[in-house]
């Protein structure tokens, strides 16, 4: 029967019964009468009991629903009692032991302990409701145990007096047999029945006395509840009530009453509003609860049992609960009400209310016939309502107790909700009411009864001075403002009757503009007698009325005046000129108030823009407009032609009549000073689409210059003259122009953009595809040789060769690494050693001088191209090329003067001078080009010959110093013998009879005089004094001829030149120099020297002079020539050390930050003495360097950007510097270095003189 998975048990005593099963399968399967459903029946003849199975577990559900059955068999009514199966089961195996799921327990001890410990308590839980608790699980009474509770912890102890009694108790189940029904319900009984008509009929009917049944009424519902003593007797009654002709003609019904197992409980205390207190209570004094429903607001719950007899037994005893006696009645969920037996409440309507209503209003609603409206509609809330007195009364209609579904609450919220309806008619009502003095009155009545017509009701209290409108809300509203203009010019007249004025306002043109956008007319409508008139020359405003009227129009000024908002935008200024040259009050309206913002803009100053809104939020969407509306377009124009064309300015002349009409400016179009740049300003779309149309026409039309970069100069030559048939094309119809550059790798195209841009790729198509490679010959003279005779030599060559050869020459630029748009740059190939110096003896004596190379650009098709003007190269210059020893036993005889002779040779003839000492077979090697190279050997055999004289001299000076004895005396102190070479001059000068001779001892300067006496010949000697007092100049100086200060060109090749050209490109300055010149100032080198000294004194060391770096304008050399370095001038350009003179370590600095150039591109730089001496680190703003202590006058001699790597010093004393050389050079070309034009060798120039003294 797994079709039929639910089983009921139903036992009975109905004995030996014919077809009892079928019987039972009717009663179980028929819904109305069991509230059953599809069944099948098991039954064994001959037993008491019988199972139902039912297919649906909502069908046996409703079948135990039921509070009773009843089943006829052989004329006899016999109860059913019906149970599920696992009931038995569990009556018959249960102990009866409870235990609570919402809360454990343990035992404090597994000894015999009277102690419990409740765990895991729900956290509002009161001890009220745990003991209760207690109770219901022990049935204990509350003295036989204590408890202890432990909110923090959610725990209990209970301590029972007796250990045994913590253990759950065992109760044996008693299956009781259902009570049968002794109630009866009546239905659809008369509305005016009563309850003795009742009686009179159960009598009739059952045949009972009034003694044995019981009725209570329930008039709202039209039933009755007729409960029996006995119950066979409501079976009965029931009956019979199906035959009774009176109860089946007056329309009655009765059935059964359902057995109920829920009571409503009333009168509960505020402190049993509590789900599981009243639950633990009734399971105590009734038994196991089902569902507990509270009702708070009628302090009332709903209890609904589980079985009925625990019903029962709470209606039978007396119910206090916290302390509270509460009342406890049966409720029946089929009629939804409650059984109250003979005190059940009668129903009574509620109290007449009363209400205010304006008198006005009641007068209005009465004399236009309202009431019956208002009636009308409070009847649906069964009111009747009275207006016949000034008070409104609302009384409740009888018929609102006659409702079927009338209940208590219902009748309670009448009040309420009749109060609220009444509410809601009456404010379709309104009044209004003004002050009003009968003079007033008397000239307004008219005016006022012809407007409100019969609409409302008019009332004029005269004793109040009030005159009063009644009528419909909507009425009144539109009717209030038409009352108050018709009074409001009433009292203005009258006003005005009396006296006028008239006054005046300064407001400025854009004020008085901003105003009438901002409500002027407004204003002046509220004040119609008011007359106002502007005068724009004068600024003002003239206000001629009542003296309140203006007051009230000032006042709205000043209003206006407070909130409006006024600031300078700061704007592009191309946007500036375009609102300066349009009319201020046209484009206020165009931008600003045709868009609902009230501003206005104004010029003031002639270039500051000032906007002026009525709030700050309008000024804001001013401000946010002007920078969002207006734009400006700026068109670069490359080539200025353009501006010439006819068609340019037809476009222009379009373009300015299509946005822009006489009385609107949209956008303007103007041209720069330069006339470079085209400016298109305005409104952004008309200057987007005016500046895409320019734009569009100049890209067109723009003639541009492009740069085509190669790879080298011989690239540029090989495009030219071997590849002139390939793009010869370009130029015949005159579209391009194709300019090929002598000095540097690229050529340029000219013409309109589309053309060049054509010719541009085709040039670079043909770079691409050639080689090319850089031959450097480092050989002594060989570039020299390629410049002069060489060159035309090439030239001849080249021009049956398919490759192309170009010397690189000093004023050829090449491109920075990573200019060249196409390859990497060629192969570099070396010929030959790269640097060629004297080697040998006295190593020491000879200077590092570098050959220069000659670097040839190799340009060709293939890579054998390349190779064969490499070898056709290295042929050339090996011709011309010779190597000359030159022997002689004097060359070991070489001083310094000797060597530096050989230097200045190299360098001028560009020869290789190789040096090697093997005493008498010592050797100079010379190698170069063959001209040069036998002239240098020319200038060493005159070399040699002077060498040979000098060391004559010396052997006679030796002989002589054998033969003559010479001394001197000083101061008193013993004779000291002179030394072989003064001897010797002595000697050769004594003969001559020349007066005096300068002589030098020990460093010091003397002058020597003939003295003769009897015993021997002297000569005497005089310190010069002239010479000790001053510091003397230098020796290698030229002679000034009484000159302040000369300047003299230094001859390159010198000595003198290279150390100066050495210090210059220290730190590998690259720029080309054009002229050395010594400056030659006596009294400023005097000066210095003798700070030199002092300084050597006071800081007691020699370590005081650096050679640094000054650079300078053209126009400053002459200033510095003769007073030296002016520290007045300091912070002209930077003081960030101090306020002194500036001198740099790096001459890279002074070249890029101070040389200015003049108008040949030529800069100047010095290369200074200064005496930094003891130094510290410098400041903004000393005006001398720091002491070099708290508490000492001694200052240090000059400060720094940097103690532990200095870049430059500050001096601050003028004689602390000397500008010694002033250098001339040039950035970005080379030029040809100017060579002397005399002979080095026929009027030497030997100088002693040390660079770095």
């Amino acid at each position: 029967m797994e079709e039929y998975p639910y089983p009921i048990i139903v036992e009975g005593d109905w004995g030996p019964a014919k077809n009892l099963k079928n019987k039972l399968q009717i009663y179980f399967q028929s819904k109305k009468k069991s509230q059953g459903g599809d069944c099948v029946v098991q039954y064994n003849d001959g037993s008491d009991s019988a199972t139902i199975l039912f297919k649906s577990s909502h069908s046996r559900d409703g079948v135990l629903s039921k509070a009773e059955h009843i089943i006829t068999i052989d004329s006899q009514q016999i109860t059913l009692k019906l149970y599920k199966p696992s009931d038995v089961d569990e009556q018959a195996n249960s102990t009866g032991q409870r235990t609570e799921q919402a809360c454990g327990y343990q035992e404090a001890n597994q000894s015999e302990s009277s102690d419990v410990v409740l765990e895991n308590l729900p956290d509002g839980v009161k001890q009220k409701v745990l003991n209760l608790l207690v109770d219901n699980i022990s049935t204990l009474s509350a003295n036989d145990f204590s408890m202890e509770f432990i909110p923090e912890l959610r725990k209990a102890v209970v301590t029972f007096k007796n250990p045994s009694d913590q253990s759950d108790p065992q109760t044996e189940l008693d299956v009781k047999k259902p009570q049968e029904s002794s109630a009866v319900v009546l239905e659809n009984l008369p509305d005016d029945i009563n309850k003795d008509v009742l009686i009179l009929l159960v009598e009739n009917i059952s045949r009972l006395y009034e003694n044995d049944f019981s009725i209570e009424l329930i008039p709202e519902l039209r039933n009755a509840v007729v409960t029996f003593k006995n119950p066979n007797a409501a079976e009965k009654f029931l009956n019979d009530t199906r035959t009774h002709e009176k109860f089946k003609k007056n329309n009655l019904r009765a059935h059964a009453l359902e057995r109920s197992s829920c009571v409503r409980v009333e009168n509960l205390p505020a402190e049993a509003n509590n789900k599981m207190l009243l639950e633990l209570y009734f399971e105590k004094w009734g038994g196991p609860v089902e569902e507990v429903i509270l009702i708070p607001s009628e302090q009332a719950a709903m209890i609904t049992f589980k079985e009925e007899e625990a019903k029962g037994r709470v209606l039978k005893q007396e119910n206090n609960i916290c302390g509270f006696p509460v009342k406890i009645y049966p409720y029946l969920k089929s009629l939804d009400t409650v059984l109250y037996g003979g005190n059940r409440p009668q129903l009574k309507l509620p109290e007449t209310i009363t209400v205010s209503v304006h008198p006005a209003i009641r007068e209005f609603i009465l004399n236009k016939g309202q009431i019956s409206s208002i009636k009308d509609q409070m009847s649906s809330h069964f009111c009747h309502i009275n207006m016949d007195k000034p008070e409104v009364f609302l009384c409740p209609d009888p018929a609102l107790l006659k409702q079927k579904d009338i209940t208590r609450q219902r009748i309670n919220d009448w009040s309420k909700h009749t109060i609220v309806a009444f509410k809601k008619i009456i404010s379709n009502y309104a009044t209004s009411e003004w002050p009003m003095l009968p003079a007033l009155w008397s000239k307004v009545a008219s005016d006022v009864k012809k407007v409100v017509k019969d609409q409302v009701f008019t009332e004029m209290d005269a004793s109040k001075g009030v005159l009063t409108l009644a009528g419909m809300t909507h009425e009144i509203t539109g009717l209030k403002p038409t009352i108050e203009n018709i009074l409001e010019r009433a009292k203005i007249l009258m006003e005005k009757e009396q006296n006028s004025v008239t006054e005046y306002m300064e407001i400025s043109p854009a004020m008085y503009f901003l105003l009438e956008q901002d409500g002027l007319k407004s204003a002046i409508a509220v004040s119609p007698h008011l007359h106002i008139g502007y005068n724009e020359k004068m600024n003002r405003l003239g206000l001629s009325g009542l003296q309140t009227e203006i007051l009230m129009f000032k006042n709205w000024v000043l209003e206006k005046k407070v909130t409006m908002k006024q600031k300078p935008l700061q704007i592009d200024r191309s946007v500036l000129e375009f609102l300066r040259s349009v009319d201020c009050d046209e484009m206020s309206r165009d931008l600003f108030i045709s868009h609902g913002i009230t501003a206005v803009y104004t010029i003031e100053n002639g270039d500051v823009v000032v906007v002026v809104g009525s709030t700050e939020r309008a000024f804001n969407e001013a401000e946010k407009r002007i920078n969002t509306v207006l734009t400006t377009k700026d068109l670069i124009l490359e080539d200025q032609g353009v501006l010439q064309m006819p068609e340019w300015q037809d476009l222009k002349h379009l373009l300015e009549e299509l946005f822009n009409t006489p009385k609107r400016t949209s956008v303007s179009i103007s041209l720069s000073k330069q006339r470079d740049k085209i400016t298109v300003t305005g409104f952004r779309e008309p200057v987007k689409e005016v500046s895409e149309n320019l734009g569009y026409f100049a890209e067109k039309h723009t003639r541009i210059e492009e740069t085509v970069h190669v790879k080298s100069h011989a690239v540029v030559k090989f495009l030219k003259d071997r590849k002139l048939q390939e793009w010869q094309h370009f130029t015949r119809s005159n579209e391009v122009k194709v300019s090929f550059d002598s000095k540097r790798p690229w050529l340029k195209l000219s013409g309109k953009r589309i053309f060049v841009q054509q010719a541009m790729i085709f040039f670079k198509s043909l770079a691409d595809g050639l080689y090319t490679d850089t031959l450097i010959l480092q050989k002594p003279g060989a570039k020299k040789y390629f410049m002069e005779q060489g060159k035309m030599m090439l030239a001849v060559l080249l021009k049956e060769k398919r490759f192309v050869v170009v010397l690189q020459e000093d004023d050829m630029l090449e491109e920075k690494k990573g200019d060249f748009f196409q390859g990497s740059p060629g192969r570099v190939s070396s010929s030959s050693l790269g640097r060629h110096a004297m080697q040998g003896w006295n190593q020491k004596m000879f200077s590092r001088f570098d050959i220069e190379p000659a670097a040839f650009q190799l340009c060709g098709e293939t890579q054998e191209d390349l190779s064969e003007a490499r070898d056709m190269i290295n042929s050339l210059i090996l011709r011309e090329h010779v190597i000359i020893p030159v022997h002689d036993p004097a060359i070991a005889q070489f001083t310094r003067k000797d060597v530096e002779m050989l230097n200045a040779i190299q360098r001028e003839l560009t020869v290789s001078v190789q040096l090697e000492e093997k005493g008498q077979d010592s050797l100079i090697t010379l190698e170069g080009l063959t001209r040069d190279v036998y002239t240098a050997e020319s200038c060493i055999q005159e070399l040699i010959g002077k060498v040979e004289r000098r060391e004559k001299r010396r052997c006679e000076a030796f002989l002589n110093s054998s033969l003559v004895q010479c001394q001197y005396q000083e101061n008193g102190c013993s004779a000291t013998n002179l030394d072989m070479l003064t001897k010797y001059k002595l000697k050769q000068a004594y003969p001559k009879i020349q007066p005096t001779m300068r002589m030098k001892l020990n460093k010091d300067k003397y002058l020597a005089r003939e003295e003769t006496t009897r015993q021997r010949l002297g000569i005497e000697l005089h310190r010069d004094l002239k010479v000790g007092a001053q510091s003397p100049l230098p020796s290698h100086w030229e002679d000034m001829k009484g000159q302040p200060v000369v300047l003299v060109k230094l001859i390159a090749g010198s000595k003198e030149y290279a150390d100066v050209v050495k210090e210059f490109r220290r730190t590998n300055l690259t720029s080309n120099i054009i002229e050395i010149e010594r400056v030659q100032n006596s009294a400023l080198w005097k000066n210095y020297m003798i700070k030199k000294e002092e300084l050597e004194v006071k800081n007691k060391h020699t370590n005081n002079e650096k050679l640094l770096f000054h650079g300078t304008g053209p126009d400053k050399t002459d200033q510095i020539n003769h007073h030296g370095f002016n520290r007045s001038f300091s912070g002209m350009h930077g003081a960030m050390y101090g306020n002194g003179s500036y001198f740099a370590v790096d001459p890279h600095y002074s070249a890029q930050g101070y040389s200015k150039p003049d108008v040949n591109g030529y800069k100047r730089m010095y290369l200074v003495r200064v005496l930094v001496g003891d130094f510290t680190q410098g400041k903004r703003g000393l005006p001398v360097p720091p002491a070099k202590s708290s508490n000492s006058a001694d200052l240090y001699n000059s400060v720094t950007d940097n103690m532990t790597h200095p870049t430059m010093f500050v001096i601050f004393n003028d004689v602390q510097a000397y500008p010694e050389y002033l250098i001339t050079f040039e950035e970005g070309r080379a030029r040809a270095r100017a060579r002397a034009n005399i002979n080095p060798w026929i009027n030497p120039v030997y100088s002693a003189h040390d660079l770095f003294w």
